[in-house]
């Protein structure tokens, strides 16, 4: 799995990297260097230097960071609340640390590493996982590999022994060699497909050149297919080594315990000289450059580049208060500039050692020129560090302090999250320092970071343009109670409102759901809704949005009402059936913020500029997924199998080209708008530690109210598959995508058995196609039911030339499941593994608010949730057999090929 490390930068958006002293490196590690701006700025980071010297911050209270003999760090965050533990182990060892003749060898590692120890084959690894509930995962960046084990609390030994025997013990079994090379070549495959990649390469290239940072992180096919065994070997003696990796250990533990099986487990690994390497990632640019490259994407792409302080330069977290503050104003600076063509801005830093970047990124339509866009986006940016020399407010410091409190709030309500996004912090900086980041950015005074900002723009920039494809002709206080609580109400409007009131929550979370999405837009007007999310959210750049994003920042919030093309798998939004927005924020402030949103949904409609702003954007996405092998066979795929009318197969983004374009104006869209906020629409699901008499009483203004009676909307059932079908088409990709799948009916009473069966197959079929054969990176197989009705997939990416033979391992894998059925241990694995995941998605309290609002909304009841987790506790290994024996087929079904 990657997730790449500038991803990650945006996520902890700026503000959870540290000013940190100086790190002293492990034998051959890489010392850290001074600031990139000279000999000026090196006498500045030594005066600032011997100040933070003298300022003692201790971190927040229960965080410990030790050190055992071996050099292993472990961070230990313990929370007796929680009934899960995460616990991370970042390996300081990345494509950075690679050259282009062994590009790739770490993320291979990371893949190799699961497939056998010592003591264990992979299937005997695989299954002792799942036989405690446990989810173990792991992702590879430019400085660090990162593995992640989460599960049961009751099961931390388990975990922690398991982890161990992976990272000290792989064995690197030459028979699964090949295997894995398939594998991470179908993946690098996944990841061309993104048309972003190749522009943020470009730029990669120009702004590091010549250093390995500018290595692809996954490595190349032909890297990929002839790296020897034992140029692998030696990457893993060398950098597997407890002195250089630091461990992280959130969730429901006993410290005293953790300390004893880390005694057992990890201890006993003797320490190692590390190989030397340069640490020279990242030189300071000299001199102001320009590049331009024509692409083949459906958008262009500008980066712009300045010198940025590095990870243990003091200068670093004022930095990151200026950009996080620099995101905020950016798209109402460039509203009247040729750069408010841009369909999305973004400012963020990359603090590698010994120079890290202020990075400006921009993607534009097709047509438009770059030259004036970059002009605009430098006028901007110089002017906006000198404004900010006289109306920077201690206020808006306090604002941007409150959002990183937040963020570090939620991370350790998702255990395994906190490792994975601090993991580059732990590789390049220094652990004890990263826990006192938030303190530090509360003390910032406005001086240091108006200071921060113009030095940030004051030296040279590199710019990137990379062109997309040429046409070829056509408040209050936080109140608490004594348990955890869980009542409905009907609001006196109509909304629908379920409040789980949880002492020990650490975010406030709020989820808005409005039924029947497909059922409201119709044909004629698909991804309407999503403008509105947009609208509301404030991306339409009005100074109503604005002013409403700046006053939910002072508050700690957030708003999330679409899906970020930014983020890896983040689709949570593509539901036909239902949209809706997520509201966070710190406790304290959660009435507030209940009332801000209420406000910005009453009072606020859009203008005909805010309207056309976010309609742009929203076709840009549209445009990226129609180039995609994956998302068009999808499309295809549900057309085929229950009929292009069908409201379950509209998309919920506006399409490229809409026949709806011309009817969409501010006024058509506020009918839709209407009916979907309606409040007997409207589900409310709040989980946080306030009173549900509280939470009423707040949202007793929430929507407008209506006098109307609830719409009375059916969704029509889905279409038993009555005979095969097969589709193909040719896009020219380096990927293939297959999909498989029917209606069936079914006994209401099988569901639970039935969402065994298919998991199982998803195992088989992972295994199998995988593990076994080497010809997918992504695969598996899924049931969705409606009423008497199951739709059962199944689907894969894989290279052109294997798809034969994926097909018909495909259907041998169902028939193998159907006829012959499951193991007692094969459903108990899925059993456990499923459960895992659902309690997984249950951690944070947006989480648990998402599974209140959705269960109502879908199935009439909160409590559907729990009840159908019971069920799979309960289902017997034969009930699973007879269901796959019953529901599971090869024919008639709908075959999807994209090549």
């Amino acid at each position: 799995m990657l997730i790449s490390s500038r991803h990650l930068g945006t996520l902890v958006c700026g503000f959870t990297l540290a000013a940190c002293a100086p790190t002293q490196p492990e034998a051959g590690g890489s010392p850290s260097a001074p600031a990139a701006q000279g000999a000026p700025a090196e006498k500045k980071a030594t005066t600032s230097s011997t100040a933070a010297a003298t300022e003692l911050v201790a971190p927040p209270p229960g965080v410990s960071v030790s050190r055992l003999d071996n050099g292993l760090t472990i961070v230990a965050i313990p929370d007796p609340t929680l009934p899960m533990v995460g616990v991370n182990v970042v390996v300081k060892v990345g494509s950075a640390t690679e050259s282009f003749a062994t590009s790739g060898a770490s993320h291979m590692l990371e893949h190799l590493l699961f497939n056998g120890t010592a003591k264990r084959t992979q299937e005997q690894l695989y299954a002792d996982v799942d036989r405690i509930g446990g989810y173990n995962n792991a992702n590879t960046s430019r400085f660090y590999t990162n593995f992640m084990m989460l599960g049961g609390s009751e099961h931390l030994e388990e975990m922690v022994e398991i982890q161990a025997d992976m990272l000290l013990h792989s064995q690197l079994p030459p028979k699964k060699l090949e295997k894995e090379r398939g594998i991470v070549i179908e993946e690098i495959g996944q990841g061309r497909d993104d048309p972003a990649a190749a522009g943020e390469a470009f730029f990669n290239e120009k702004c590091f050149p010549g250093s390995s940072v500018a290595l692809p992180v996954l490595g190349t096919p032909s890297t990929i297919a002839t790296l020897p065994r034992e140029t692998i070997w030696r990457h893993y003696k060398s950098y597997y080594v407890p002195n250089n990796m630091v461990m992280s250990v959130v969730g429901g533990f006993d410290p005293d315990s953790l300390a004893a099986i880390l005694e057992r487990y990890w201890a006993p690994a003797p320490p190692q000289p590390l190989p030397p390497h340069s640490g020279d990632f990242s030189l300071p640019l000299t001199e102001s450059r320009s590049y331009v490259r024509q692409g083949k994407g459906t958008s262009t792409s500008i980066h712009l580049a300045f010198n940025a302080p590095a990870y243990g330069d003091p200068l670093l977290t004022p930095s990151e208060a200026a950009v996080t503050l620099l995101n905020q104003e950016l798209d109402s600076r460039l509203v009247d500039s040729p750069a408010a063509a841009a369909l999305s801005v973004d400012a963020h830093l990359l603090p590698w050692p010994p120079a890290g970047r202020l990075i400006i990124e921009a993607e534009l339509p097709p047509a438009t020129d770059a030259a004036p866009v970059v002009e605009a986006l430098t006028l901007a940016l110089h002017a906006w560090a000198t404004d900010l020399s006289h109306s920077l407010s201690s206020e808006a410091l306090q604002a941007v302090a409150r959002e990183a409190e937040a963020e570090a709030a939620g991370l350790l309500e998702k255990p395994h999250y906190y490792g994975m996004m601090r993991a580059e912090q732990f590789a390049l900086s220094d652990p004890d320092q990263v826990q006192t980041e938030v303190a530090k950015l509360a003390r910032l005074q406005p001086t240091a970071v108006a200071r921060a900002a113009r030095e940030l723009i004051s030296g040279p920039m590199l710019t990137t343009v990379f062109l997309a494809a040429q046409e070829s002709g056509t408040g209050g206080e936080e109140s608490t109670v004594a348990e955890i609580q869980t009542q409905r109400r009907v609001l006196s409007n109509g909304a629908t409102l379920i409040v789980r009131t949880n002492p020990y929550a650490k975010l406030f979370a709020a989820h808005y759901l409005m039924r029947d999405r497909a059922l409201i837009e119709g044909a004629r007007h698909q991804g309407w809704i999503d403008l509105i999310h947009r609208l509301i959210a404030g991306d339409g750049a009005d100074s109503a949005g604005q002013q409403f994003k700046q006053a939910l920042r002072g508050l700690g919030g957030s708003l999330k009402a679409f899906d970020s093309p930014m983020i890896p798998y983040d689709d949570y939004y593509n539901s036909p059936r239902y949209s809706y927005l997520r509201l966070e924020c710190l406790p304290r402030y959660g009435l507030t913020a209940l009332n801000l949103l209420d406000r910005r949904l009453s009072a606020y409609r859009p203008t005909e500029p805010a309207l056309a702003r976010v309609q742009q954007q929203a076709a840009a996405t549209s445009a990226r997924q129609a180039v995609s092998a994956r998302a068009l066979s999808a499309k295809l795929f549900n057309a085929a199998v229950i009929g292009e009318d069908h409201p379950l197969t509209r998309g919920t983004a506006l399409p490229a080209n809409p026949e709806s374009n011309a009817e969409l104006t501010a006024e058509a869209l506020e009918k839709i708008w209407s009916e979907a906020f309606s409040p007997s629409n409207v589900v409310i699901s709040v989980v946080s530690s306030w009173p549900a008499d509280s939470v009423a009483a707040a949202l007793s203004r929430s929507l407008p109210t209506s006098n109307t009676p609830p719409a009375q909307r059916t969704w029509p059932g889905l279409p038993v598959t009555r005979e095969p079908q097969r589709i193909e088409r040719d896009l020219g990709k380096e990927q293939a995508y297959f999909r498989f799948g029917y209606v069936t009916e079914i006994d209401p009473e099988d569901t639970a058995a039935l969402r065994l069966a298919v998991s199982v197959l998803s195992t088989r079929l992972a295994d199998d196609l995988r593990e076994k054969r080497g010809l997918a990176y992504s695969l598996g197989a899924s049931v969705q039911i409606l009423g008497e009705r199951a739709w059962i997939s199944a689907s894969g990416g894989t290279r052109p030339h294997n798809l034969d033979e994926f097909a018909k391992g495909v259907s041998s894998i169902i028939e193998a499941t159907s006829s012959e059925g499951a193991t007692e241990e094969e459903v108990e694995t899925a059993r456990r593994a499923l459960l895992g995941r659902m309690r997984m998605r249950l951690l944070s309290s947006m989480g648990h608010a998402f599974r209140l609002g959705t269960s109502e909304a879908l199935h009439g009841s909160y409590e559907q949730s729990q009840a159908e987790m019971h069920s799979l506790e309960t289902i017997s290994a034969a009930a699973v057999n007879r269901a796959a024996k019953r529901y599971l087929r090869t024919d008639p079904a709908v075959q999807v090929i994209v090549r």
